[in-house]
């Protein structure tokens, strides 16, 4: 090789050697920064989860203590009206044996289709001041059922 050749090749290397140095503190010091962050995430996520159990362990006993100043809920009993108990079932029944629609029933009963509908599955039980109205139309036989809708509909 000349002399020529060889000071060119050896310029070349260094100038390379120079560019990647470079490369490579750019990287160590983004590498650096990023390691910080994850040591500074990883120490947030551990105070976090110990608030979190320190929190937990604070509403259960909150929870107790708020259980333990309540008094005891009996279960509610089906509301009457004298003598009258609701039975969701029954209402089904009846609508069927009558022929009619949840649209027409409500229709029957005064109120919307979505409380029929409610009252039906047991979802709800009816207020006191409709438990009148449920009982006369529980009395009533198709043609009354029929006469109540037409007259209702004019």
């Amino acid at each position: 090789m000349t002399a020529f050749q060889e000071s060119f090749q050896a310029e070349v290397a260094r100038l390379v050697r120079k560019q990647v140095k470079d490369d490579q503190a750019a990287l160590k010091q983004s590498d650096r920064k990023q390691r910080e962050e994850v040591s500074a995430l990883k120490q947030e996520v551990k105070s976090l989860s110990t608030q979190v159990r320190s929190l937990t362990k604070q509403l259960a006993k909150l929870e107790a203590l708020v259980q333990s100043q309540q008094p005891e809920k009996e279960p509610r009993a089906p509301r009457s009206s004298a003598g009258f108990v609701f039975n969701h079932e029954a209402l089904i029944a009846k609508r069927h044996e009558l022929g009619l629609t949840q649209a027409q029933m409500a229709q029957l009963l005064g109120v919307s289709n979505l409380t029929a509908y409610k009252w039906e599955t047991g979802a709800v039980h009816p207020r006191d001041s409709k438990l009148g109205r449920l009982q006369e139309v529980l009395k009533m036989g198709p043609r009354q059922a029929q006469k109540a809708l037409s007259a209702a509909q004019e």
